[in-house]
């Protein structure tokens, strides 16, 4: 598949319904997600991103029950080539060790664990006139989420993943060393 403007014209698209979907859907609460993501190689020695380097993850998530989450975010590569490389990912996440979310607003559990499915797609070697287009499936991971949304901030810890590469039939492993929930949308509080 070709980089083109379209195509990422419509990445960007999906992105913006997912998230307005969530919205019309009745989520409980929206927040800004920042982190970054570290791919590994897989048993040939070849990185889902071409290079080792560094990934950035900026996008969105909102919960859609007690413990059921859903997120959406943009992965472009900050190092050693920033923008070389750009991803998209999309998950569902369950909340392990207690809810993430009670109605009406109250305190939830202040640690958590989260697993996540998704799929991501992107193109590699952007810069070089030809990107290669991608699409993987993964399952990921938190062991350790401190916060909860209705404290306005949760921070996801030490995220590992395994994804597979449907156009090389290769597995690889990725990791998340901190990533940051910043609620947007807070629920009221009982004083």
């Amino acid at each position: 598949m070709k980089c083109n403007k379209r195509s990422v014209s419509r990445i960007f698209l999906a992105f913006l319904l997912l998230v307005g979907a969530a919205g019309i859907a009745g989520a409980q609460d929206l927040s800004f997600s920042l982190g970054g993501w570290s791919f590994f190689p897989d048993a040939e020695g070849r990185l889902p991103a071409g290079d080792p380097g560094l990934f950035a993850s900026a996008g969105a998530t909102c919960g859609l029950g007690l413990r059921l989450e859903l997120g959406a975010s943009l992965i472009p590569r900050l190092t050693p080539t920033p923008l070389r490389d750009l991803f998209a990912e999309a998950h569902l996440g369950l909340s392990l060790l207690a809810d993430r979310a009670r109605l009406p607003a109250a305190p939830t559990m202040y640690l958590n664990s989260i697993v996540d499915l998704g799929t991501i797609v992107g193109w590699r070697d952007l810069d070089s006139g030809s990107p290669a287009f991608s699409k993987a499936i993964f399952a990921r991971l938190t062991p350790v989420a401190i916060g909860s949304l209705y404290y306005g901030r949760r921070d996801r810890l030490f995220s590992l993943g395994v994804m597979y590469d449907f156009d090389e039939g290769t597995a690889n492993i990725f990791a998340s060393l901190i990533a940051a929930d910043f609620s947007l949308a807070p629920p009221p509080k009982v004083r």
